[in-house]
């Protein structure tokens, strides 16, 4: 109360907000709203049917996996095509923005022997998938693992040494690319020996597909185990055993295969050459894709046709830990 008994009122002091800081404010409440929204790196589906670019001087679109164009000469056979490396998919924070993008592989032919991988990166950016940046790895690089960290890529490789023809690397390394700006940057590689025996070595393997569309049934389980020089395996009910022999590197040779002759409830089981087809006991070309191998029966032929191609058992692990995309599934070799 004042001295004439009113009631007093009291001035709120006025304090005066500069518009950097409300800026600032509302950047900062920004940034939290989109770090709570959700992440989640674009899909496989999704980048079957993206536009890459990089690869040629226009951008390609894919439909359902695969782009191709027009004949170099009319009415001609070859053609440029682009065909992302089926099932394969590893995700992380490529780019260092604390958002999931997506990295996949990409084969690109010209009618040719050759087929360039390239490895791209997509993320989303206002809802809508985009080619963050797509590298050149190599002509007929075989692609074993890889590995994602904050702004970095690893891969583990098969690919052309110094003494290789360009059909059939041999070297094994690990390449790695990090991230710059706005693009990838590849570092200096890792060779880490040449391809042998060792390399598959020490894992299970389950057989997946017998040809480029022949799936094996999901059962019997067909397992296959090499051990220094003797491969042996389960075909579900009867085992079956061999000894194996390297070549050249990338080459190997089974010798007879002996199994055992229970009495199975399929007629599935009782048939113990099936894990290895008839051109596989005479020798064939070993490929390594994504912790898969292949094996092609008849390299000079070049095909998808008649291939042995597996899987290992164990569990592809991202790099949250989660299980990777494709872990498990074949992809062709060339």
């Amino acid at each position: 109360m004042d001295g004439k008994g009113q009631p007093m009122r009291l001035r709120q002091p006025r304090t005066t907000v500069a518009p950097s800081v409300i800026a600032a404010l509302v950047a900062a409440a920004m940034a939290a709203a989109a770090a709570q929204a959700p992440s989640t790196a674009p899909t496989y589906d999704e980048l079957s049917n993206a536009t890459y670019r990089g690869i040629y001087d226009q951008a390609v679109r894919l439909e359902h996996g695969f782009w191709e164009g027009e004949p170099f000469v009319p009415s001609g056979a070859s053609r440029p095509r682009v065909q992302l490396v089926r099932d394969f998919l590893r995700t992380g924070d490529v780019n260092g923005d604390g958002r999931a993008e997506a990295v996949v592989l990409l084969g690109e032919s010209s009618g040719g022997s050759g087929e360039r991988v390239y490895l791209a990166v997509a993320g989303r950016q206002n809802g809508q998938v985009v080619n963050l940046a797509t590298v050149l790895v190599g002509d007929r690089v075989q692609v074993r693992a890889a590995r994602i960290a904050t702004r970095r890529i690893e891969l583990d490789v098969v690919q052309a040494g110094p003494q290789d023809a360009a059909c059939c690397p041999s070297q094994t390394a690990t390449r790695s690319w990090s991230w710059e700006e706005t693009e990838l940057k590849e570092l200096p590689f890792t060779v880490t020996g040449t391809l042998s025996l060792r390399d598959l070595s020490g894992h299970d393997w389950i057989l997946r597909y017998l040809d480029w569309d022949e799936a094996v049934p999901a059962e019997p389980q067909v397992i296959l185990t090499i051990e220094g020089n003797r491969v042996t395996g389960s075909s579900g009910c009867n085992n079956y055993f061999a000894d194996v022999t390297a070549g050249a590197p990338g080459e190997l040779a089974v010798g007879p295969i002996g199994a055992t002759r229970m009495a199975c409830p399929s007629a599935r089981h009782n048939d113990p050459g099936k894990p290895l087809p008839g051109g596989a006991r005479r020798g064939g070309e070993v490929r390594f894709h994504r912790r898969e191998f292949g094996v092609d029966l008849e390299p000079e032929r070049r095909t998808p046709n008649d291939a042995l191609r597996t899987g290992r058992t164990e569990r592809s692990l991202g790099a949250d830990g989660e299980p990777e995309s494709g872990a498990g599934n074949r992809e062709h070799l060339r």
